[in-house]
């Protein structure tokens, strides 16, 4: 089940709560007795997805907040205010050099995204971030010099997926590949004796965020692209 679908289920369980729905099952627990009041469906149908044993999906999720009279995407941690959103820029440099130690820039405050565009390449405004990349292993893909959306939420690996990610004291940007049973952390680079892959044995551990596929050099619009 996604990252998002897990934050859906723990903000309707939570707004279950507050309008004081406990299950018998525990304090902890909400109640899908007004779900099954305004929406209809099974009682173990909402108590699937009020525990989180079953995915809620967008369109689902926009269903429950019209008939609850939620904001849209409020159970997404996304309330809509405004066309426009601050999207913070990390203060950790990013490099994608093994050898290169990462080191704090300078803050660089946030940069405004239009609220439709993080959600058409499929990250909230809450979980949406930015990183400046130094170096060219990721070329021709990722070039030196570029301002990466990343989203903070989605940290299980997957195949082909890009991410930025700690290893060994360092915050690196690469794509992920499953070798066997082994996740492996591949720059695009051709040059692999300057760009080496990178083993990672068992799970891969301090995943930070995925790339969203969307990536501009500092100098120019951040909406352009």
């Amino acid at each position: 089940m996604s990252d998002t679908s897990n934050i859906r289920c723990a903000n309707l369980n939570a707004f279950c709560l507050r309008l004081g729905r406990t299950s018998r099952k525990g304090d902890n627990s909400g109640s899908p007795l007004e779900l099954i009041n305004r929406l209809g469906r099974t009682s173990s149908y909402w108590s699937d997805r009020l525990r989180g044993r079953k995915p809620i999906g967008a369109k689902l999720a926009r269903e429950i907040e019209e008939a609850l009279n939620l904001p849209k995407y409020s159970l997404d941690g996304d309330e809509e205010h405004s066309d426009f959103v601050q999207v913070s820029q990390l203060s950790i440099g990013v490099s994608e050099e093994p050898d290169e130690e990462s080191t704090l820039m300078a803050e660089l405050g946030a940069l405004q995204f239009r609220r439709d565009f993080l959600r058409s390449v499929g990250v909230s405004a809450v979980n949406a971030a930015l990183v400046h990349v130094a170096g060219t292993s990721m070329e021709p893909t990722i070039r030196d010099g570029a301002v990466l959306l990343l989203n903070r939420a989605d940290g299980t690996p997957r195949r082909s997926s890009v991410y930025a990610f700690a290893w060994e004291g360092q915050m690196l940007v690469r794509r992920f590949q499953r070798v066997g049973d082994v996740w492996h952390a591949v720059a695009d680079n051709a040059d692999k004796s300057e760009h080496p892959d990178i083993v990672i044995a068992g799970k891969a551990e301090g995943l930070v965020q995925r790339h969203m596929g969307w990536g501009q050099a500092l100098s120019l619009s951040l909406l352009g692209g």
